[in-house]
């Protein structure tokens, strides 16, 4: 089996990364849809699915009409001021299952005060943030299909992420860019000729990942040497870098891959440091106490051997100010 056949749900378009935040995001306590389509074959089409950060989950309505009418009612964690919405329209998992499924055109924000307005979502595999005609103060919101995209095969409407705003600074360092010593080529049926890329690092989900590409089994087959560049665009004072190793998508994907454990960090204020982390998935925080960074350098150090692959992944870098 390949590799694609066995997590078709981390294939991402190429090229198509979450894009800047531009609002500080909002706390959400729950999220409901009055329509879901049922799980099949154990996939789930769940509504939470559009908050896990993960690029290979999806919510999808289960009404025979491509979800006309169906409601989200997002509740925040106590009153909040939201000012733009960001998302992640249709099905993520592959190129070709996004032209397949419907996606959301208009959607009609409800709010708590009885007022309600449209907004217009463009047809396009790339995230996208959506201003309100002005920022409302509110507790829950409630958000209506009311106009879809077809898709080429399957009459079910899909969102995969979404992300609720107001106008504060994000703490997160946007626009990182990065590149490596080495990158793991797709295999000859993924549709991303980019899968395995550097930028799969700094994209904000954690099932998508950096492979290295070190030929060979055990030792430098691991990766060990290899490194990883994440260039912030300009000084930034830095208090926590973020890292996430292997597959996110669950505890089964994360194993498949190996893993680093250690890795040497080169900052560009010419420092440097051992970054020793837990095998396990998910962002772990590395406390880098304000340090005005440019760059940061990973180089593979030790890692966990993957009981399927030897490439070794890194899921994604952040870095909060």
């Amino acid at each position: 089996m390949s590799r694609l056949a066995a997590v078709l749900a981390l294939v991402v378009a190429s090229g198509l990364v979450p894009s800047g935040a531009s609002g500080g995001e909002l706390r959400v306590k729950s999220v409901k849809a009055n329509s879901t389509l049922p799980e099949k074959d154990g996939e789930s089409y769940a509504e939470s699915n559009v908050l896990d950060g993960k690029a290979g989950a999806y919510w999808a309505e289960g009404k025979p009409d491509a979800g006309m009418g169906t409601m989200f009612t997002v509740n925040f964690d106590g009153e909040v001021t939201l000012s733009k919405i960001k998302i992640w329209n249709g099905c993520w998992q592959t190129a070709d299952l996004w032209k397949r499924m419907y996606r959301v055109k208009e959607i009609e924000l409800k709010y708590p005060d009885f007022t309600y307005e449209r907004i217009t979502i463009s047809d396009g595999q790339e995230p996208q943030v959506v201003s309100l005609k002005e920022p409302k103060k509110l507790d829950n919101v409630k958000l209506v299909i009311k106009g879809v995209y077809p898709g080429t095969t399957f009459q079910d409407t899909a969102i995969s992420e979404l992300r609720f705003l107001d106008d504060s600074p994000s703490p997160l360092v946007e626009g990182a860019q990065a590149s490596a010593s080495s990158e793991l080529p797709p295999e000859k049926d993924n549709l991303d000729p980019k899968a395995y890329a550097a930028a799969k690092a700094t994209d904000g989900f954690v099932d998508t990942y950096w492979c290295e590409n070190t030929p060979g089994k055990g030792g430098p087959g691991q990766g060990i040497g290899e490194w990883l560049r994440v260039d912030l665009g300009s000084a930034v004072a830095v208090k926590t870098m973020r890292i996430a190793i292997g597959n996110g998508f669950d505890q089964k994907s994360f194993t498949h891959n190996s893993r680093p454990l250690v890795l040497k960090a080169e900052f560009s204020d010419g420092s440097v440091r051992d970054v020793t982390l837990e095998d396990r998935p998910g962002l772990q925080d590395v406390d880098l106490g304000g340090k005005s960074l440019s760059w940061v350098k990973l180089t593979i150090v030790k890692v966990a051997e993957g009981t399927r692959w030897n490439d070794t992944a890194i899921a994604e870098v952040q870095f909060v100010r």
